[in-house]
């Protein structure tokens, strides 16, 4: 089986490689400037590579996932924006540099519906020639906590569990509305998928928040998406040779804050997959098969336990 390499940064020029399930000792100092920070990925009985001069670590050496049983992998990420910048404005999720259209299983129109009723801020083109999927940051974050810290050098100390849910802090005069929201991550979201409500906040560089994004869905063992109802698909077959990079950028592309990126490291694999898509790309314009359509597709391609 593969391994796996997760890296992380303030740009695509500056990763570092992870030491995943180090909760005290692995998180990441990310810097620019425009955020500043640190980020941890946990991942269930890791078998990857491992940077910063650590051994490989499972999860039986991390209480995370002994708290969290149904998860299977985790980004911890806390940090500011050193800029003022609205909520509106900040996304978090995939981008690709080369399209994955040629690659996507008929199943995908079931996957995709199923994210988008996790996430109903999803936004996503993942038939671009540079495919992408997109959620504003405090609408898709799974746990998010906000808290006002002043000055630089007030900054608090790294947390290795998963936050406490509570976003109060990012408004100067919080609504009753506003206040139910707190310790209700599911009520926080559905509040932040309406654009307006995301206007309201203003992310300072006195803001600090610590997020968990993290899901019981993918499975990094045998390198495959299992979802609710019994469906699942090997990600192998379908892999395109590119890293799955999730970035947090602003609206337009223009400003990236961090990134994380998540690599398989088998290089007869990936040469494989390489010659399958030069092959394909061989093809003239006119012979090329038009994707089809997200209505139109069918899951003959999941699985079903």
């Amino acid at each position: 089986m593969p391994q796996l390499r997760v890296s992380a940064g303030s740009s695509l020029s500056s990763l570092s490689v992870l030491a995943p399930n180090y909760d005290e000792t692995g998180a990441l100092d990310v810097s620019s400037d425009l955020f500043e920070g640190k980020i941890a990925v946990r991942i269930r009985d890791f078998a990857g590579e491992v940077g910063g001069g650590k051994e490989r670590k499972t999860t039986t050496e991390s209480d995370y996932f002994d708290v969290h049983t149904g998860l299977t992998w985790s980004m911890a990420i806390q940090g500011r924006f050193k800029k003022e910048v609205n909520a509106d404005d900040v996304l978090y999720g995939n981008v690709f540099e080369k399209p994955i259209r040629d690659h996507l299983p008929y199943g995908t129109a079931a996957a995709l519906k199923f994210v988008n009723f996790v996430d109903p801020s999803l936004e996503q083109d993942i038939y671009a020639d540079k495919p992408w999927a997109l959620s504003p940051l405090v609408a898709t974050m799974n746990y998010l906590n906000a808290s006002k810290e002043g000055a630089k050098s007030d900054k608090p100390a790294w947390n290795s569990k998963q936050p406490s849910e509570d976003v109060l802090a990012l408004f100067e005069s919080p609504s009753s509305a506003v206040e139910a929201l707190k310790d209700n991550a599911n009520a926080r979201r559905s509040y932040f998928a309406n654009k307006a409500h995301r206007q309201e906040v203003t992310l300072k560089p006195d803001s600090w928040l610590d997020m968990d994004f993290c899901n019981g869905y993918l499975d990094f063992n045998t390198f495959s998406l299992k979802l609710p109802g019994g469906l699942h698909f090997s990600l192998l077959k379908y892999w395109d040779g590119q890293p799955v990079t999730f970035v947090c950028r602003n609206r337009n592309g223009t400003q990236a804050y961090f990134y994380i990126v998540f690599e398989i490291l088998d290089e007869a694999l990936k040469a494989k997959v390489t010659k399958g898509t030069a092959g394909d790309d061989s093809k003239t314009k006119g012979q090329e098969e038009e994707p089809a359509s997200t209505s139109e597709q069918a899951e003959d391609d999941l699985g079903v336990d």
